[in-house]
């Protein structure tokens, strides 16, 4: 009773509706991974240096969070 990996992946297309997401792969992945990696590590320099301007670090991150939701 052994199944191929096809066969699975059909199966949990059929009857998960959460994998009907979009898969990245290639240059895509790539660069939402640069993108998160630089996100992070700008929250990690502002949280140990500090910012002046607390609004400028608020529309940072919500203009970089809104702009990966929309490309995944």
């Amino acid at each position: 009773m052994s199944a191929s990996q096809q066969e699975i992946d059909r199966l949990i297309e059929q009857f998960d509706p959460e994998s009907t997401f979009r898969r990245l792969a290639g240059m895509a992945a790539l660069f939402v991974t640069v993108v998160t990696v630089g996100l992070s590590a700008w929250h990690y320099y502002t949280a140990g240096f500090g910012l002046e301007n607390e609004i400028a670090h608020r529309a940072i991150h919500l203009s970089v969070v809104l702009g990966l939701c929309f490309l995944v």
